[in-house]
């Protein structure tokens, strides 16, 4: 399983018809770690294993919206 953001924690406007309704287009995702420990969140926190650290890109499309990540833990 590829990780994808919890859209919900970003924002109140993606509700429950987004995520039954939205494309999600997954570009990218990679383990390891890519920044400074500094600039890192909490490593890997509610992923699968493996997945301590890493990144995530891709694109959702929901009705006339466009959402783009990228995330790195």
């Amino acid at each position: 399983m590829l990780p994808i953001p919890n859209f919900r924690s970003w924002d109140d406007a993606f509700t429950l018809p987004f995520y039954q309704e939205a494309v999600v287009y997954l570009l990218d995702a990679e383990k390891g770690c890519f920044l400074p420990a500094d600039c890192l969140t909490i490593s890997g926190v509610g992923l699968p294993k493996g997945w301590e650290h890493g990144y995530t890109k891709g694109v959702a499309l929901y009705k006339n919206s466009v959402v783009y990540w990228l995330e790195v833990w």
